[in-house]
């Protein structure tokens, strides 16, 4: 008997030693399980820029961040959840083994020592629904994580494009305002010249000066904006160290998408989105446990069996080996004292408030859609007006040359004319910037895969 005691508790033993770095999450098993998920390739909309830096960074990001890593993790997490929810539906095998000693057996008037061991099982009968409801629930759980994977990566795809052209933005703002402040060097030089020769008052040149020290504050903002930009494309892309190789590449100035066709705004289409399904999902699953609050109130049904053998004291009268059992159980809520109508009132809130975040979801996802689409057309329309502009003030340049050099004016209309043009190149830079952003916001909108 005691042999086979050891025999059989041996396996259990030796399987309860597994080292501890079998139950830790590494990477490898959260790669293992993205790999699982169903293939969804994203519509490479950063490709109408014409950027490099663009198509390097992104799938960078995709295979770097750790918002993305955060969000595989949760798809694990669902999938344990949902494999344990489906183990409800078959019978639970277990290694029972018990020994005692006392005088309580039945025709014993002395101490008498009983051990048994065998393998008990145990099956719940899904009679009202109990166990479907649980596993409908992790279901659409795991169908919630896998959407928001997709959505967390149409952020941080966002997050990156946005920061590229702020870094691009502010980088171009630099240059075009050392341009302008040249320019104004240049005419202060003049109007001390003429203020010197009486020709104008001191009032022009401390003008001029003080619009030349207005200008220069915008080169420490801009800066500024360079390294924020820097930081959080380092922080997208997991990296410890500064992207200290964003300043040896070469910083174009960037495009902007044109508006190839008409896009329409329908709620279909955003209902499509990753984080709307990912809210449906979520709003099926409180369903669901709603529905499991509800057959908790009727009684539950279960199967149990056991087979083994036993051993006991000498001259002690028990049941041959092996031996067996098999059972029968009812288990109905009587008196819980609200416990069961409380959980299901819970869940009731629940699967209704989760209703109306599915509604709410849809409404803002129409309505960021909307904003974007109308910020990128009315972009385009602004840059297309400022490059109108930009027109205009290079000619005023060239005619203010060309009397210049006919000695119909002096150096001063030259560079005033030139600061204008300086001035409305950066204003340039700054209508192109909004209207890429808002094309980036538009793609992050109508969540573009396939």
């Amino acid at each position: 008997m005691k042999k086979f005691f050891v025999a059989i508790s041996l396996p259990i033993m030796l399987s309860s030693c597994a080292p501890l770095q079998s139950f830790l999450v590494e990477k490898e098993a959260i790669h293992e399980a993205e790999a699982e998920l169903p293939k969804r390739s994203f519509n490479r909309w950063w490709e109408a820029f014409n950027d490099p830096i663009m198509d390097l960074m992104a799938d960078s990001l995709l295979n770097q961040n750790l918002d993305i890593q955060i969000a595989q993790t949760r798809i694990a997490e669902a999938r344990g959840i949902l494999k344990t929810s489906e183990s409800n539906w078959f019978p639970s095998f277990d290694l029972n083994g018990s020994a005692s000693r006392g005088n309580d057996q039945i025709g014993v008037n002395k101490d008498a020592s009983v051990s048994k061991i065998g393998l008990g099982s145990k099956w719940q009968i899904d009679i009202f629904g109990q166990t479907q409801s649980q596993v409908s629930a992790a279901e659409a759980r795991l169908e919630a994580r896998i959407v928001s994977l997709d959505d967390i990566k149409n952020i941080m795809l966002t997050e990156l494009m946005s920061a590229i052209i702020e870094w691009r933005q502010a980088q171009e703002t630099i240059r075009e305002t050392e341009n302008l402040i040249a320019t104004q060097d240049n005419q202060i030089i003049l109007l001390k010249a003429r203020g010197k020769a009486g020709l104008i008052d001191a009032s022009s040149l401390s003008r001029a000066q003080a619009e030349q020290a207005q200008t220069a504050t915008g080169l420490p903002i801009s800066r500024a904006a360079v390294n924020t930009a820097r930081f959080k494309i380092a922080r997208l892309l997991a990296m410890q160290e500064d992207l200290l190789m964003l300043d040896d590449l070469k910083n174009d100035p960037f495009t902007i998408p044109a508006v190839q066709q008409t896009i329409s705004v329908n709620v279909k289409a955003i209902k499509d989105r990753p984080d709307v399904r990912a809210l449906r999902a979520e709003m099926l699953a409180s369903q669901s446990d709603l529905a499991k609050a509800e057959a908790d109130l009727w009684p539950s049904f279960s199967v149990g069996t056991f087979f083994g053998v036993q051993e006991g004291s000498n001259n002690l009268r028990i049941a041959d080996n092996p031996i067996w059992s098999l059972s029968a159980a009812i288990s109905a809520p009587i008196l819980n004292f609200g416990r069961l109508h409380g959980a299901l009132d819970a869940a009731n809130a629940k699967a209704t408030t989760a209703s109306l975040n599915y509604e709410n979801g849809i409404l803002n996802a129409l309505q960021e859609t909307q904003t974007a689409l109308s910020d990128y057309l009315n972009g385009v329309n602004a840059v297309a007006e400022q490059e109108k502009a930009l027109t205009f003030r290079k000619e005023t340049v060239k005619l203010a040359m060309d009397r210049f050099n006919q000695g119909l004016t002096d150096m001063t209309d030259l560079t005033t004319a030139q600061s204008e043009l300086n001035h409305a190149a950066i204003t340039m830079i700054q209508r192109r910037a909004a209207a890429a952003i808002a094309y980036v916001r538009l793609q992050k909108a109508l969540a573009s895969t396939g």
